[in-house]
């Protein structure tokens, strides 16, 4: 970037040298502001402005406190009475897949924090609702800037986001499952220089995030790259009667934290398949114009065989185009950087013991990773395939994973393979309170 301020939350109030504070949208609104008014007359531009809000801060559980919202919106939305949510009927909760309504599970989990009382989803709403309006207020003050330079007659304006939230939809917070909850975004665009017949529509296509790289591309008049995986909407916006657009797209959740899926929505049916669960895959498959709602599930009706194997079949088509591992990175290095809670703990029992069997379990693991790094692997975080020493076992020492110390009777504070203490772990007194630090 040629202008670059990072922002996080936890806090969302961030103290300024000048003793005040001031809410991270703000000052992403800030920053950018600065940038348009520094950025040199006639420079073309693209600029992401990325608010942290409405995320809930997950260190501050407090009703009113757990949704942070900025100054502008002080003492608004005071005493109104909230939405229930649409799915607030116990019966939606009932047809989640069972491991869905787990309470120890993610969903349910925050959702205790969050919309398990009518006070606290009341106080926590009305909260959740000033962050929307506090960043409704910084793209004001974004536009205003934009106007105040000339730049609102030929700049183009995209709001979207990364995901849906069930916000106690089904009894869940949260979002990672197939839900339309979790996975429909926004996509809003404006732009000044189409005309004006063809503003204020509604495009019903299909569009997934993948296209908004593309769509960028494309207004700026460059060449597309050929990894992209998105087409450009520049076209469907410009011209709806456009044909040949996409039926249906592919849709995944990769999460060591969640139950992982994967699955395809097209505009009447979505077929998703739970492939990871312990006894067999769950499969779940909806008939989108009949039931909207995504209540009832047909995958396991006899008379929906030949539609759940269609689907089956579109779902195997996708995987076989889109591999798991992108070409020259290899598959997702599974054994060293996403092992789930779960089996660390049924393996930390073995490496803590000093008998054949802890002895076998390490060798075991060293052997699992030897094999994953002579396949050069990498992390998560995408980073080279080999450290500089060229040594692969240098190599594990990057790699951003823990593991329980096998010296410890209760395996904490987790460690890296090459024996440093993970600093999120200190402190911690339990297995559940270290999960919570390391995988939150």
């Amino acid at each position: 970037f040629d202008f670059y301020k990072p922002y996080g939350r936890n806090p969302y109030l961030h103290s300024l040298p000048d003793g005040t504070l001031r809410h991270e949208t703000d000052r992403c609104a800030d920053a950018a502001i600065e940038f348009i008014r520094t950025n040199p007359p006639g420079k073309p531009f693209c600029m992401s402005v990325s608010f942290n809000a409405p995320h809930a801060e997950d260190t501050d559980r407090r009703a009113g406190f757990h949704f942070q919202w900025p100054a502008s919106a002080d003492g608004l939305y005071e005493g109104a009475g909230m939405p229930l949510p649409i799915r607030d009927d116990g019966k939606y909760f009932a047809a989640l897949p069972p491991f869905l309504q787990e309470e120890t599970g993610l969903s349910r989990e925050r959702y205790f924090w969050r919309w398990d009382t009518p006070e606290k989803y009341q106080v926590n709403m009305r909260a959740y609702y000033r962050m929307i309006t506090g960043i409704d207020h910084a793209v004001g003050r974004i536009l205003e800037a934009l106007k105040s330079t000339g730049l609102d007659r030929n700049t183009v304006i995209v709001y979207t986001a990364d995901q849906g939230l069930m916000m106690g939809d089904r009894g869940l917070a949260g979002k990672w499952n197939h839900y339309d909850q979790s996975l429909r975004v926004p996509f809003i665009v404006y732009d000044p220089m189409l005309s004006a017949e063809k503003r204020g529509r509604v495009v019903t296509e299909l569009g997934t995030l993948l296209d908004v790289a593309p769509t960028i591309v494309a207004w700026a008049g460059l060449e597309q790259p050929d990894t992209y995986q998105g087409r450009s909407l520049v076209d469907l916006v410009a011209d709806p009667s456009e044909t040949g657009w996409r039926g249906d797209f592919f849709c995944e959740h990769h999460f060591r934290r969640y139950n992982n899926w994967r699955g395809v929505r097209s505009e009447r049916y979505k077929y998703a398949v739970y492939y990871d669960e312990p006894a067999e895959p769950y499969e779940c498959l909806y008939d989108l114009e009949r039931d909207p709602d995504e209540f009832d599930n047909l995958a396991m009706k006899p008379e929906y065989n030949a539609l759940r194997s269609r689907m089956g079949k579109r779902l195997s088509s996708y995987l076989e185009a889109y591999p798991q591992g992108v070409a020259g990175w290899g598959p997702a290095p599974v054994d060293l950087a996403v092992e789930d809670y779960e089996k660390l703990l049924a393996r930390k029992i073995k490496l803590q013991g000093a008998g054949p069997d802890a002895a076998s379990a390490r060798q075991s693991l060293r052997e699992r990773a030897d094999r994953a790094l002579e396949q050069k692997i990498v992390t998560l975080l995408r980073k080279q395939t080999v450290p500089p020493s060229g040594d692969k076992r240098d190599y594990m020492s990057q790699a951003p994973y823990w593991w329980p110390d096998p010296k410890q009777p209760d395996g904490l504070p987790y460690i890296r393979r090459d024996g440093r203490v993970n600093p999120e772990s200190r402190g911690a007194t339990t297995d559940i309170e270290a999960r919570g630090r390391f995988f939150s």
